[in-house]
């Protein structure tokens, strides 16, 4: 925690510059300012402003008019006390200063100023001004042109120039520049070589951003209906202000180890034969994979929490054929419930009172696929217990995980193709409008949805994938870009849509590989797993009557190459299960964009068709039709080609990219933690590789857990560092470890390449109980060598000369 000053200034000392009108107007004229134990708050004639201070560097200001002001969905995180800190009320000027930069508010005209730790201006808040329709805040943005983030948008990838609406909407095969789509955070990024500060806009109705598309130098905020809530949070640099955002917002939680697998999905595998059918393929054809969907045909008249009698007949006979072959299995679950009486579910609900309601009292119905149906209002903690305890019925079956499609929400029949605006919610015991609340109706299905199946199976991670959500919905679910199209367009705006997304706080999220809508080519088919094994949520999925979209749906040729990639994916699991528990720690997204690792690099902002995974791999897919090779931009630094170990230097290169051969590469001085192949996450892998990317000296890290159950809260993992480093002739390992689970490999291998002076004829390991063991030396191609022990996650050191 850091110290930082509360004080308040002298209007003349401030230097605050008011160049707008309409903030005077916005709330009446100031009665008072006054410091409370937790917040300063300013009082006006018709509303209230208060500042609330958090300990990563956060100010947050509230402007309330009335009773518009309520609890946060999307924030976890809790303001600090002030005491302790120098407040002094009686200026014109409250000045917050952070180790990265200063806020200065004005009490008088609601104005609010972002300075740099060197004084510069960043951010001026310059007008405010309410109407009818909302409200609307206007920013000096002196001259930033770079802002990234805002959750779920198309291209272009730099939000500057555009304006972007927040209103979860389902659009099928939208266009690379369509918005809005499923998924809203407000959230905002500014970022460049100078610096970097974020801007959380807490608002759950309709909003926009005007970024410098109507005047360059301004940023215009408006909202249809709330208070408004600004978090303005500071740092050093880009990766600063994400992982505080995620400090803000909450961070996702560790999934299960098979929802990191490869998924195969589409509208739809029926009946239960293609099912197993489809199953065997994967395994026959030695492709991996983890995880089968059920779309909406394998319900009953497409009923939630049902089964077909006709295409699903004995779907626990089914369920444990498929675990046997190590297959889990994902059904997908809408929010409508048919509006019939007789229908279990429907029943229940109607006796609990938990449907969405109209001013009149009565309850709306709307049309999506079972024809009319009732939806459970998810603000109600009443709704959302009944909602967690329909998936008692599918878990008895033995159902892996759930899909909560739909849930924008999406209705067919009506004008706005959603609920009415003056649908009522319940929000803790108060009638609010659904206008105002619309964006996080999705995120409080999935909420309701993990917590039901948190309390169903509480020793067990759940997995929940929704298509809609807000800030903070990383802490109940993955999310997918909804329902694109086959085409490099798309695979192209997917990347694009993952950098994005990722700085927005939500690092578990993925695209329909292939494209939901049309049919892939097979070259566009392959190239779209080729960026699915690196992304992390890895899913294929299609439309209905879509051409077979499987892995050897293409010919043997593209059979081969496929399952190369989906091997490529499984053979790399440590590192990437290693990446999870990053993000799941630090907040920062599991792929992403250049700029947070190398701030200082004017390049790494304006790429996005290649990205970071991890700390130490950089993957530059190929995105474009009929190409064998792409320009590849390196940082600063020394790379190796993760193929081969060959010297890349920082720069431009063309890279010879064949079909199957994404161009990755490592950051040299890096240690590279892989598996032997399985077919899924069910087997245990045999092997654990030790890939030394590095001449003179290398290091990696790696975080085990049993994948599956909560112990790792209790200390039931094991994080390991491995350091590597060359003295004349020899080498040395060294091993440190923390927590006490113990990986089931038999064998660790390590690999290294024999250069200078080290000639590798002799290993030794030494356990920390002082047992020594010789490693089996074998040579593959090159100059690579293989030394091989048996697996003791208590060795501490191994010497090599």
């Amino acid at each position: 925690m850091f110290i930082y000053g509360l004080i308040l200034l002298l209007a003349a000392q401030s230097g605050f510059n008011n160049n707008r009108t309409g903030k005077m107007e916005a709330l009446g004229k100031l009665v008072k300012t006054e410091k409370t134990q937790n917040e300063v708050v300013s009082e006006y004639e018709s509303g209230k402003a208060k500042l609330q201070l958090f300990k990563s560097g956060i100010l947050h200001l509230t402007l309330e008019r009335g009773d518009d002001g309520r609890k946060s969905l999307a924030v976890v995180e809790t303001p600090e006390e002030l005491s302790g800190h120098e407040v002094n009320v009686g200026g014109d000027i409250v000045s917050v200063s952070f180790p990265d930069g200063t806020v200065r508010f004005s009490p008088k005209t609601m104005g609010l100023r972002l300075l740099s730790k060197d004084g510069a201006d960043l951010l001026d808040l310059d007008s405010i001004a309410y109407s009818d329709t909302g409200m609307t805040a206007g920013f000096d943005i002196h001259k930033a042109r770079n802002f990234y983030g805002l959750g779920e948008k198309t291209l272009p990838y730099n939000k500057y120039g555009n304006r972007w609406t927040m209103w979860n909407s389902d659009f099928p095969a939208y266009g690379v520049k369509f918005d809005p789509l499923y998924e809203t955070v407000p959230f905002l990024l500014k970022a460049d070589t100078s610096g970097a500060y974020g801007l959380f806009f807490d608002n759950t109705s309709r909003s926009t951003f005007d970024v410098g598309a109507t005047e360059g130098d301004r940023l215009t905020y408006t909202a249809r209906a709330g208070a408004f809530e600004l978090y303005v949070i500071t740092g050093k640099n880009a990766a600063d202000v994400v992982r505080k955002f995620a400090d803000l917002t909450g961070k996702m939680h560790m999934p299960p180890m098979w929802s990191l697998g490869y998924q195969q999905s589409r509208w739809s595998y029926y009946p239960e034969s293609k099912v197993l059918d489809l199953a065997h393929g994967f395994r026959e054809n030695k492709v991996p994979c983890d995880v089968i969907y059920l779309d909406i045909d394998y319900m009953d008249g497409y009923r939630c929490f049902t089964w077909s009698p006709t295409n699903f007949p004995t779907p626990k006979k089914m369920l444990d054929t498929l675990h046997s072959l190590g297959f889990k299995v994902v059904t997908i679950i809408d929010p409508g419930i048919k509006n019939q009486k007789g229908y279990g579910v429907y029943d229940s609900g109607m006796k609990k009172d938990v449907f969405v309601k109209m001013p009149s009292g009565k309850y709306f119905v709307g049309r999506v696929w079972p024809g009319d149906c009732v939806f459970p209002d998810f603000f109600d903690k009443k709704a959302r217990a009944w909602w967690g305890e329909q998936y008692k019925f599918l878990l008895g079956y033995g159902v892996d995980g759930f899909w909560n499609d739909m849930n924008e929400p999406s209705v067919f029949d009506t004008p706005n193709k959603t609920f009415p605006p003056d649908a009522v919610h319940d929000l803790d015991d108060v009638a609010v409008m659904h206008y105002e609340l619309h964006n996080a109706y999705g995120m409080q299905m999935a909420r309701a949805t993990r917590e039901g199946l948190e309390k169903l199976q509480p020793d067990k991670r759940p997995f929940v994938l929704t298509r809609a959500n807000y800030a903070g919905g990383q802490r109940y679910a993955a999310m997918w870009t909804g329902d694109n199209f086959a085409s490099f367009a798309h695979l192209k705006l997917a990347l694009a849509m993952f950098l994005n997304i990722g700085v927005s706080g939500q690092p578990f999220m993925g695209s329909d590989v292939g494209g939901f809508v049309g049919n892939p080519s097979a070259d566009l088919f392959t190239r779209w797993l080729e960026l699915g094994a690196f992304t992390p949520f890895f899913r294929t999925h299609s439309v209905k009557d879509s051409k077979p979209r499987e892995p050897w749906a293409f010919g043997e040729e593209y059979t081969r190459i496929n399952r190369k990639i989906i091997d490529r994916r499984y053979e790399m699991l440590p590192e990437i299960y290693t990446a999870f528990r990053a993000a799941h720690e630090n907040g920062l997204p599991i792929i992403r964009p250049l700029y947070l690792d190398y701030p200082k690099d004017p390049e790494a902002y304006k790429i996005y068709d290649e990205f970071m995974f991890g700390d130490n791999l950089l993957v530059a897919p190929v995105l474009d039709s009929g190409v064998v090779k792409r320009d590849v931009y390196l940082p600063q630094g020394n790379w190796q080609s993760i193929y081969d170990g060959t010297d890349v230097p920082a720069g431009r290169h063309e890279i010879v990219a064949p079909l199957g051969m994404t161009p990755i590469f490592v950051k040299g001085g890096t240690i590279l933690f892989m598996q032997s192949l399985i077919q899924s996450t069910s087997e245990q892998a045999d092997t654990l590789y030790l890939r030394v990317y590095g001449d003179k000296s290398a290091e990696g890290n790696a975080y085990f857990d049993d994948g599956e159950t909560l112990t790792y809260r209790n200390g039931d993992f094991l994080k390991m560092k491995v350091t590597f480093g060359t003295s004349g002739a020899a080498a040395e390992f060294n091993f440190t470890s923390e927590g006490r689970f113990s990986p089931g490999y038999k064998e660790m291998a390590l690999r290294l390449a024999e250069t200078g002076k080290l000639s590798i004829h002799s290993a030794v390991a030494q356990t920390r109980g002082g047992r020594k063991m010789d490693g089996v030396i074998t040579r593959t191609e090159g100059n690579l060598v293989q030394i091989t022990f048996p697996f003791d996650a208590s060795i501490s050191t191994i010497r090599v000369e």
